[in-house]
């Protein structure tokens, strides 16, 4: 309604704006570009705290990841040195079994070695 009236509308040629019809619409045409960038700036912004929050969920996820790996580290250390823990008792066990092996043969021996010793004393006092 308003643009019916010739004072207001830009097509009138006794309009009583003195500027052009041109830059008054490469005037619309930037207004709206800066209402373009001005949305386009609050999505970048958005984006931008939405990656930040990601990063920090990122992050966070990392360093637990990395005190997880420290304490697997420490428990193959432990595992590891039970081990060879282990082993070292084995081998002393081994050892040991060895020498109880070798003393129980000559206990044997000693006692086959006796029992004819004293067969043989007693066959000779016996004649």
């Amino acid at each position: 309604m308003l643009m019916a009236l010739s004072g207001i509308s830009q097509n009138s040629k006794d309009s009583l704006l003195p500027i052009p019809v041109s830059q008054l619409r490469t005037a619309m045409f930037l207004i709206e570009q800066g209402r373009v960038c001005k949305t386009e700036d609050s999505l970048t912004k958005q984006l931008v705290g939405t990656l930040v929050v990601q990063n920090v969920i990122k992050d966070s996820i990392i360093l637990a990841n990395q005190k997880n790996e420290a304490h697997y580290k420490t428990v193959m250390l432990y595992y590891k040195d039970m081990n060879a823990n282990g082993e070292e008792v084995i081998n002393n066990l081994d050892a040991n079994l060895r020498i109880h092996q070798k003393l129980i043969k000559r206990q044997k021996f000693n006692k086959y070695l006796y029992a004819f010793a004293g067969f043989g004393i007693g066959f000779f006092l016996t004649k």
